[in-house]
């Protein structure tokens, strides 16, 4: 797995629960029908092109919802992979989630196991969160 996958699928599994907090606003907001579509009430600006954008609400509406459609695949290949393992998560509370985010010398102390251990399951999860999402073959 290239670095920078690892490093974005780590990213990912540290903003989780914000992320799902994020997800679930923006589901709710587009499917919650206001009967006009964004702008509706703004005046539509002079230019051609800048109108064109203000006129479009089911294209803003598509892009939005494809944005949720990956935001989506990656909070599921996150629940698939940690939140079925009682030690995952405990393991990314202490180490993603936690108000202080511990090092990984006292998660292993934690768990009486060694760094490299759970350095090693660590490596496994991400591998598996990013085969879910797609990121691998």
């Amino acid at each position: 797995m290239r670095r920078e996958t690892f490093r974005y699928i780590e990213a990912e599994l540290r903003d989780y629960p914000e992320t799902r907090k994020r997800f679930m606003e923006r589901v709710a907001d587009i499917c919650v029908p206001s009967g006009k579509p964004p702008g509706v009430d703004a005046p539509i600006p002079a230019d051609h092109k800048e109108a064109a954008h203000w006129r479009d609400a089911t294209g803003s509406q598509a892009v939005r919802l494809n944005e949720l459609r990956h935001t989506q695949a990656v909070l599921k290949a996150i629940e698939r992979t940690v939140l079925l393992n009682r030690e995952l998560v405990e393991m990314c509370e202490m180490r993603y989630w936690g108000e202080r985010r511990m090092p990984w010398k006292e998660v292993a102390e934690h768990f009486g196991r060694d760094e490299s251990t759970l350095r090693r399951v660590r490596n496994r999860m991400v591998y598996r969160i990013a085969k879910d999402v797609g990121f691998l073959w």
